[in-house]
C-alpha cells in the first residue's frame, strides 16, 4: 500500500485529543429555561430593585459561558458589597449547583 499520497493535514478532531482534563462545572443547557424561571422568582423574592435584571443576566451568562464557580464568585462579590446577605447568597449558590453539569 502506497502511503506517500496520504494527506498529512491534521484531522478536524485531533485538536480535541487532550481536552478531557479541562472539564468544568457549568450550567446544564437542557434545563437552562427552568433555571431562568427559578432565578427570576428567587430574585423577585429578594427585592433587589433595579439591580434584579443585571444580577440575573450576569449570573446566567457566567454560569453558561464560564463556569458555576465563576458565578459563585460573582455572588461573593455581591455579598461583599452588601447587596446580598449570607442567607440569600447561599440560596443562589444552591440554585446554581442544582442546575449544574460537568462539561
Amino acid at each position: 500500500m502506497d502511503f506517500s499520497r496520504q494527506s498529512r493535514k491534521p484531522k478536524h478532531n485531533w485538536a480535541n485529543a487532550n481536552v478531557a482534563g479541562e472539564r468544568k462545572n457549568m450550567l446544564d443547557m437542557k434545563r437552562a429555561k427552568y433555571f431562568g424561571f427559578d432565578l427570576r422568582d428567587m430574585l423577585a423574592e429578594f427585592a433587589l430593585g433595579e439591580n434584579t435584571a443585571t444580577v440575573a443576566a450576569t449570573l446566567s451568562s457566567r454560569a453558561r459561558i464560564h463556569s458555576i464557580d465563576d458565578a459563585v464568585e460573582y455572588i461573593n462579590q455581591l455579598k461583599a458589597s452588601g447587596t446580598l446577605d449570607e442567607a440569600k447568597a447561599g440560596r443562589l449558590e444552591a440554585l446554581l449547583r442544582k442546575y449544574s453539569r460537568w462539561r
